[in-house]
């Protein structure tokens, strides 16, 4: 199952749901179709699959950091949702060419996953940050909803392409994906920690 899933994964990333065929799906994950069929009822729910677990992943990584980091610092809350969010991008970038893919080919599938899945994720970080504004801990100019949009969606370019990245970034020699992956997110939280406090 879980490889039929990283081959449907692979193929929708590259070729759009449109070129993510049973046929092909069996034969990248080296199985017989039966054997996609016999997991996933039809093409449809094979899709919904390979969005939906992946955001399942997500928001239990984020529920089980936001338990251990409390909201009553929520500088600290907020970056530790966007190192969790950036960690999880770069150790699945085949999704995140995914998710790129589908807000190209298919916003109004990306718009009703947004809503069934995003929302339930970025509720907790929303409610902390605007908590800090609240306390002023946070800047009060922020527009919350979005600069968390805004540096979700960077993240998720940035892992989408990431072997442009990896040479763009480096001075000459090509850096390794985990070595762009580490100068990103150290920029990247350095950035976020600055933006809120103004």
């Amino acid at each position: 199952r879980d490889e039929i899933l990283r081959a449907a994964r692979r193929l929708a990333s590259r070729h759009g749901y449109d070129g993510m065929s049973i046929g092909r799906i069996a034969e990248q994950a080296g199985v017989a179709k039966s054997t996609v069929m016999h997991h996933f009822e039809s093409k449809q729910a094979l899709q919904a699959a390979i969005v939906r677990e992946p955001y399942q992943a997500l928001a239990d990584a984020l529920a089980d950091a936001s338990e251990r980091v409390s909201a009553e610092d929520p500088i600290a809350f907020a970056t530790r949702f966007f190192e969790i969010y950036a960690t999880w991008l770069a150790q699945n970038p085949e999704h995140a060419r995914l998710m790129l893919r589908l807000q190209r080919d298919d916003p109004e599938r990306t718009q009703a996953g947004a809503k069934r899945y995003w929302r339930r994720i970025s509720r907790d970080v929303l409610q902390a940050m605007a908590a800090g504004q609240a306390a002023g801990q946070i800047d009060s100019d922020l527009d919350l909803r979005l600069f968390l949009f805004h540096r979700c969606n960077g993240a998720l370019h940035f892992y989408a392409t990431l072997d442009l990245q990896r040479h763009w970034i480096s001075a000459g020699r090509p850096l390794s994906a985990a070595e762009a992956s580490a100068r990103f997110q150290s920029e990247f939280l350095r950035e976020i920690g600055v933006r809120l406090r103004g």
